[in-house]
């Protein structure tokens, strides 16, 4: 068989702004909790906000590295025409 030829787009990784705003999100999750609560003694709030965060956090990281790109493709929805 002959080698297919395959148009090499160059991959684009999500900058830092994204992440900053991606950690953000997570990060609203346990302010949304203790301030419902009034109290930062809730534990099972801070286990809750740890478990959301590390998912939420290492499954981008885990996306990341074994599709690279695609999360920076999914972050342009907006831009792309025909979505």
């Amino acid at each position: 068989m002959a080698a297919q030829n395959v148009d090499q787009v160059p991959v684009q990784k999500l900058n830092l702004s994204q992440w900053v705003r991606l950690v953000v999100i997570y990060l609203l999750i346990p302010i949304l909790l203790f301030i419902c609560a009034g109290d930062l003694s809730w534990w099972q709030a801070w286990v809750y906000s740890v478990i959301v965060f590390a998912a939420g956090i290492g499954g981008r990281l885990l996306a990341e590295k074994r599709h690279p790109g695609l999360l920076a493709e999914r972050a342009k929805f907006s831009q792309a025409a025909g979505v």
